[in-house]
């Protein structure tokens, strides 16, 4: 049986980024990475897009022609700063990329591979869509999924000269309380909320070129945001507007004087109420409703 110790252990270090300059390269000389939050999960996906060529006859496929190959990855987090945060939420800016969804990033971690330390490289790396969600008596929690141009095999050296790799913080992670007594707000006005969830699709699409099966270019081409907020049933103020799809402005904070999410022109499309003979809890409402933008400071 192969000794233990040899096989893969535990990650070394912590997953990381760092903006890009030329998309789809890793900056060399002395880049510092910046921490993604308290990463929970992290799975990636390599896919060929194999096409199979047929022809009228046979039983089997005549052969295979390789498609697009496509790269992507998904990461759940508990947040202690929204600086990754803008990455995924806030409005590109082609003209100047840098914090904002419009930057590639270079995301990188590192693994016992056979006893030795190996790195993998996730480059060229754009938000598709996220999701963040406030729950009572849990942690502030951002899923994202990423398209990117590659991901590398790993790799006992990382190719970089000087790299400033991230000391993990010891900051508190943010949880239902660290916004503040009432942190979601419906028209600058405070309501009961009992849980919210954010979601932004950013559309994100890789562009091809003939003779290539990577992408030339990964782009964000429409941002769509979406919310769901549960409410104690005290009073009428959002099913009113929602009654008359009035646009309003919804803002979340995330950390007291630190962070709060933005919502423009924000419009209530369902409501419900589900009751029960058993329920001992107090009557809640649920609102999805969609927005024109988002912005988190």
């Amino acid at each position: 049986m192969p000794n233990k110790t040899t096989t893969a252990q535990l990650l070394i270090k912590q997953l990381q980024f760092v903006e890009e300059s030329v998309e789809g390269t890793t900056p060399s000389s002395s880049p510092t990475f910046s921490e993604v939050g308290k990463v929970s999960s992290l799975s990636f996906n390599i896919d060929n897009n194999e096409t199979e060529v047929l022809q009228i006859g046979p039983e089997d496929i005549y052969g295979l022609v390789q498609g697009k190959t496509r790269y992507g990855f998904k990461i759940k987090t508990a947040m202690f700063s929204s600086t990754f945060l803008k990455y995924c939420m806030n409005s590109a800016s082609y003209g100047a990329p840098a914090g904002t969804i419009s930057a590639p990033l270079s995301f990188v971690f590192s693994f016992y591979l056979n006893g030795t330390e190996n790195f993998v490289f996730l480059r060229g790396s754009r938000c598709t869509n996220m999701t963040i969600t406030g729950d009572i008596s849990q942690p502030v929690v951002l899923s994202a999924e990423f398209v990117c141009m590659s991901i590398s095999e790993p790799s006992t050296t990382s190719g970089l000269t000087t790299p400033n790799w991230i000391t993990p913080s010891i900051a508190v992670v943010w949880d239902w309380l660290s916004g503040g007594a009432s942190p979601v707000s419906w028209n600058a006005v405070a309501i009961n909320a009992v849980k919210i969830e954010i979601t932004v699709n950013r559309n994100t699409a890789e562009d091809y070129t003939l003779g290539n099966a990577g992408p030339y270019t990964i782009q964000a081409h429409g941002r769509r945001i979406a919310f769901t907020v549960t409410q104690l049933w005290t009073d009428t103020v959002m099913s009113g507007d929602r009654n008359t799809a009035t646009a309003r402005s919804m803002t979340w904070t995330l950390k007291s004087g630190t962070s709060t999410i933005t919502l423009t022109s924000a419009v209530l499309d369902k409501q419900q109420q589900d009751i029960s003979a058993d329920q001992a809890s107090s009557l809640v409402q649920v609102f999805n409703g969609k927005a024109q933008a988002i912005a988190v400071t």
